[in-house]
């Protein structure tokens, strides 16, 4: 029932609905605009053993077990507040970065996500990342005065050539407005509508009124017989006894 009556509605005030079409159109295309997509690029990495714990002749990628340690602190060193500084700097259009443990592997690999509102940004601080992580493994290891040959080395292993562009608040953005703007526009239809068929009830409940009242009776005209009753109840003046009729010759 309620929705045969917005159809109702929507049918007699068909401008309204175009009116407010238009202005959900315009106001979505406005948030299109101003949302900007953010862009995602990442890449991964890989802890290396030292040569001092391969064989000679050994494969080092064999050797990778008992490197989660060292990953976890080379991840907490490369997140720290410090070296995120130092990687964006003040760039207002930097969103920033995330170093964590590959959960797909099941050695010390580590993926890298950069975010950024260009294309370009994203892939550079991708690269600045990946470029400190070799520079932190280093001052790590000469905190604790690591013997050359035991040294760990970090590799790169794979790093996407084109960044993602990330499109869902956009789209939230411009599907919260359209549905916004046509639920008001339809509840503005009927409210539109509402008023109209209550003006026009109003007046046409005041004509049948005026048509259903008595015409008032023509009241007769007493103004002549009232006059001459005035008259005749006026007494008439006596002549004087000794006054005489008055000849002129």
């Amino acid at each position: 029932m309620l929705a045969s009556n917005l159809l109702s509605a929507s049918l007699r005030r068909w401008y309204v609905i175009v009116v407010g079409v238009l202005l959900t159109a315009g106001a979505t295309y406005l948030v299109y605009d101003a949302s900007e997509p953010t862009y995602e690029i990442s890449g991964t990495a890989v802890l290396l053993p030292g040569s001092s714990t391969v064989p000679d002749g050994g494969n080092g990628f064999l050797y990778l077990g008992g490197l989660n340690p060292a990953l976890e602190v080379l991840m907490r060193s490369v997140n720290s507040d410090a070296t995120s500084s130092e990687i964006l700097g003040d760039d207002p259009g930097v969103t920033g970065y995330t170093v964590e443990r590959d959960s797909d592997a099941s050695g010390p690999i580590l993926l890298v996500t950069a975010t950024s509102d260009t294309q370009s940004g994203a892939r550079s601080i991708l690269r600045a990342v990946l470029d400190t992580l070799p520079v932190r493994l280093a001052a790590l290891q000469n905190d604790v005065a690591v013997p050359d040959a035991a040294r760990m080395s970090v590799l790169d292993l794979a790093v996407d050539e084109k960044p993602t562009a990330l499109t869902n608040d956009r789209t939230r953005g411009v599907l919260g407005v359209a549905a916004g703007g046509l639920v008001a526009t339809f509840l503005l239809t009927a409210l539109v509508d509402g008023l109209v068929l209550s003006i026009a009830r109003r007046r046409r409940q005041r004509r049948e009124r005026l048509a259903a009242a008595p015409a008032p009776e023509d009241e007769p005209d007493d103004t002549g017989e009232a006059t001459a009753d005035v008259a005749s109840a006026r007494p008439r003046k006596k002549r004087p006894a000794g006054a005489s009729a008055h000849v002129s010759t």
